[in-house]
Formats: structure tokens, sequence, C-alpha cells
């Protein structure tokens, strides 16, 4: 049997019956926390079958039983973040000026003065 536990507006699962009751047992989940054992019917997690409500007020959280590869997703490098955000930055602001330039009329030599000459006139 499969368990899809819902806690705190997050699904959880599917778990075997017996990983769902040492959750249970851990305090990771409740006895009045949802699951669907059945795939259609949402009831309290202690009225399915072969689970009991044995739940210890001073249990870990759930996030400490999460395997490796969730823990990885969750956790990102905010440097990379960092890097990315700001390389993004960069471009915007880039293009903006290279925009301005070209708008300016910086691109073309027609409204460039003419070279001033050395002589003097005194």
């Amino acid at each position: 049997m499969q368990i899809h536990i819902h806690k705190d507006g997050k699904n959880y699962g599917p778990y075997p019956l017996e990983q769902a009751r040492q959750y249970l047992k851990a305090g990771n989940f409740t006895g009045n926390d949802l699951a669907c054992h059945d795939g259609t019917n949402w009831i309290k997690l202690s009225d399915v079958p072969g689970v009991r409500q044995s739940a210890s007020p001073l249990a870990k959280p759930i996030e400490n039983h999460l395997n490796a590869e969730v823990k990885a997703k969750m956790k990102r490098p905010w440097k990379l973040q960092l890097l990315v955000i700001g390389t993004f930055l960069l471009c915007i602001l880039s293009l903006i000026g290279i925009t301005f330039y070209f708008l300016s009329g910086g691109g073309d030599d027609e409204g460039e003065p003419a070279a001033a000459s050395n002589e003097s006139s005194f």
C-alpha cells in the first residue's frame, strides 16, 4: 500500500505503509494529517488501515528524513544565483547603453565637425 500525506498545504509521498508509520512515530506527521491510500479518498492518517497514532511531541521535522537528492534540490547555491542575476542585469544595462548610443547619433560620421587646421589667423 502506498500512502500520500497532506500536511501544511503540501503533499508528501507516496510512502510504503511502514515508512509512513515511522514518520508518524517520529512526529513528522500527526494522526490528524490527511492521507490517501486508495487513490481517491483523503482521510486522517490515523484512520488508514495499519497505521497507529504514536507521534512524539519532540520529533524532528520531515526535512531531516528526505533523501539526499531532494535535499540537494532544496539547497540552491546563493552565490551562483547572485552571479546569474548580476550577469543578466549587466547584459540589460549594456543593451540599454548601446541603444542610447545609436539613438543619439553616436554611430555615424556625418555629424562630426571638420578637422581643425593648424594655421592660425592673427
